[in-house]
């Protein structure tokens, strides 16, 4: 995990796990998908799919994520927080 103040993403039965983290100044994101600029994080493996397509629209573009939503035949869903 980045320095203490990166907000951390997880698998949602996993938050209260995550003391620690918050204890060194974290801020737990109500987020699927935390986007902190250079570090980004997801909390499962169908949340690592919307991360990606996230990353994938950041960097290339909406219409090139929409494309490859179509090709691989998934809707990125969830909640993204960026900072």
């Amino acid at each position: 995990m980045g320095g203490p103040q990166q907000p951390p993403g997880t698998l949602g039965r996993s938050r209260a796990e995550l003391g620690c983290p918050l204890q060194r100044g974290g801020v737990l994101k109500d987020a699927r998908v935390v986007d902190d600029g250079d570090v980004v994080t997801a909390g499962a493996v169908t949340s690592g799919i919307d991360l990606a397509l996230h990353l994938v629209r950041r960097e290339l573009g909406a219409d090139l994520a929409v494309r490859v939503e179509n090709l691989v035949e998934y809707e990125r869903r969830g909640t993204v927080w960026q900072r």
